[in-house]
């Protein structure tokens, strides 16, 4: 997934694949979506999905 935080820069988020086949039907590309419980991580690989 890509997001985007308040000030509009871009945000990788990624979801176990548990998670993402209970959900997978109901996500929606251009829908809003609020998430709670969470982690925020640094992204210290080469690949960088935003940029």
């Amino acid at each position: 997934m890509i997001l985007h935080d308040e000030s509009g820069d871009r945000i990788h988020a990624s979801m176990c694949i548990d998670l993402y086949r209970k959900l997978k039907m109901e996500i929606r590309e251009w829908s809003v979506y609020k998430f709670k419980n969470f982690i925020v991580m640094d992204n210290k690989t080469k690949t960088r999905p935003t940029s």
